[in-house]
């Protein structure tokens, strides 16, 4: 990645530099709770806490009974696997969306010896769960279902119909740690911005940002350490903010299905998770506002003064305690970089597209889109396309530049080749998940969520 060697995601705290106690707090927080410590939650907890959002996650099943989410207002949404009767189901297969579900809506209750656990970022918050993997494998979506095509289109579909169907069950927020090509997700996006729903999407990685995060419209999140350094393995581009996703406090599930508090992850996930959670926060504490204002105020309130914008980690780190310290309703009623992607853009034309004021012909992707042959000499970084997790194109005609899941109409062809195209598809259908047990790493390069449970001598 050529420009990994920026350090823009200077900050964790709103003020500056992460600076971490040198002890722990009364309580035995969980391996990885620094980010929580940094972000200053308690005190944006006397604030809001996400009372009245509502916030769907899309991901794999939850388990009701891990101790952070007793108790908490976790509700089943649908699931689209064969086998999987509901969202809410224990077991071990269960990992990754429970370690979303408890940093989004933890209640900090767990299973340390101290009854101490994960806190969620919106405490108060309502979580809907949609099951569109059974979790059976660590690095890739599988959903074993009777309809629908395979593989990639598969996903992408199942995808489409949880987000819909998200939408139509009234949700504000949508947290999605994970990444796909097809046009089902693209479509479906589309639908939740039209309707007023915030989209939070996992950047991929290394190579390509992936769907949803590609999405214009869509909060496209990355991943930083507690040092502020962003995360090697994530993708550059359109992305928007980062917020902390390098050893995070996920817990960990046990091979006979049972939850734990111990344990950390690294990826994009539980970053995407978090600032998800602040939307929510956000919209209980200014629910006046709209999505398309609380979009604005989400990259406009980072650590990074000046509105200054980098393919490493976007508009800055997203700080909660900046976002409630003023009211959203006071930027332009219009969703930033829908349709466009913000690092195609000059440095006047992003700003801008924030005011609403951006001439859509004056920009690079409308010449590179409609004006065969032009290349700009010099300007904004040129991101990389997406793995092709189908053989269709990802934006359906008249729409060029929505979405940027990287798909080429060179890729449709016929016969034998289309078939090794969707064979290929299907084995890059990544998503940024993390496995306390797994029969193998996860791929190089994948973006994928990596975890390691602690150990009894790790912990408290």
């Amino acid at each position: 990645m050529t420009t990994r060697s920026l350090r823009a995601c200077a900050a964790l705290l709103c003020a500056g530099a992460v600076v971490l106690p040198l002890a722990g707090p009364a309580s035995a927080a969980p391996e990885g709770s620094y980010w929580y410590t940094a972000l200053h939650m308690d005190d944006n907890h006397r604030i809001a806490t996400g009372k009245g959002a509502v916030i769907g996650l899309i991901d794999g099943p939850v388990d009701p009974t891990a101790a952070e989410l007793v108790g908490q207002h976790v509700v089943a949404g649908a699931s689209y696997c064969d086998g999987l009767k509901s969202p809410l189901t224990p077991g071990r297969d269960t990992f990754h969306a429970t370690s979303m579900a408890a940093l989004l809506v933890g209640s900090g209750h767990g299973t340390l010896p101290d009854g101490s656990g994960i806190h969620g970022v919106a405490p108060d918050a309502t979580l809907r769960v949609y099951a569109i993997d059974d979790g059976k494998r660590p690095d890739f979506f599988e959903c074993h279902q009777s309809y629908g095509a395979v593989g990639a289109t598969q996903q992408s579909q199942l995808a489409g119909l949880a987000v819909r169907q998200a939408v139509d069950d009234g949700v504000d927020v949508l947290s999605m740690s994970l990444t796909m090509g097809g046009s089902d997700i693209v479509t479906a996006v589309d639908y939740a911005l039209d309707h007023g729903v915030v989209v939070v999407g996992a950047v991929g990685g290394p190579d390509s940002l992936g769907n949803p995060a590609g999405i214009g419209g869509v909060i496209a999140v990355t991943a930083c350490d507690a040092e502020g350094a962003p995360w090697p393995d994530a993708a550059d581009g359109a992305v928007s903010v980062a917020a902390p996703g390098v050893d995070v406090s996920s817990g960990s599930v046990d091979r006979a299905g049972h939850w734990s508090s111990r344990g950390t992850g690294t990826g994009t996930s539980p970053a995407t998770a978090i600032v998800a959670g602040m939307v929510a926060v956000l919209h209980s504490r200014y629910p006046h506002a709209t999505s398309a204002q609380l979009v604005q105020h989400v990259l406009r309130t980072t650590t990074t003064p000046g509105l200054h914008f980098s393919p490493v980690n976007g508009w800055g780190n997203a700080s909660l305690t900046r976002m409630l310290a003023s009211d959203p309703g006071q930027w332009p009623d219009h969703l930033p970089f829908r349709g466009i992607s913000a690092d195609l853009l000059e440095p006047a034309q992003r700003l801008q597209d924030l005011a609403g004021t951006l001439d859509p012909e004056e920009s690079y992707e409308y010449l590179l889109a409609h004006q065969p042959g032009f290349r700009p000499g010099s300007g904004p970084h040129t991101p990389t396309a997406a793995p092709p997790a189908t053989a269709s194109p990802a934006v359906a005609a008249p729409k060029p530049a929505r979405g940027r899941d990287g798909t080429s109409p060179v890729l449709l062809v016929v016969g034998a080749g289309l078939l090794a195209l969707v064979v290929a598809a299907a084995a890059v259908l990544l998503r940024s998940r993390a496995r306390t047990v797994s029969s193998a790493p996860a791929p190089s390069g994948s973006g994928a969520l990596t975890s390691t449970p602690s150990t009894p001598s790790e912990g408290p």
